[in-house]
């Protein structure tokens, strides 16, 4: 999926301005990767965020990296059940 934004001047002219674009890769994903997502903004800066699903430990992790730091932001969440509860 490949999405694009585009906004109006604030100055009153009708001309677009490109805000961002971003792609959404769901296939062709291999070592527990279950998505990735590729967001560039107006200055040419990559975002990239990946999901991870550990299917043994009924884990997902979340990474992102961004041209701003040299480390990745990380969530990981348990997997849990209807109730709410988390499985251990």
């Amino acid at each position: 999926m490949y999405c694009v934004k585009y906004v109006l001047r604030q100055n009153g002219s009708s001309e677009l301005t490109l805000m961002g674009c971003s792609r959404t890769r769901l296939t062709g994903l291999g070592d527990g990767l279950v998505s990735e997502t590729r967001s560039i903004d107006p200055l040419n800066n990559e975002t990239v965020s990946c999901s991870y699903l550990d299917r043994t430990t009924h884990t997902t992790t979340r990474t992102a990296t961004t041209p701003a730091s040299s480390l990745a932001a990380e969530v990981l969440k348990a997997a849990e059940n209807a109730a709410g509860e988390r499985r251990t």
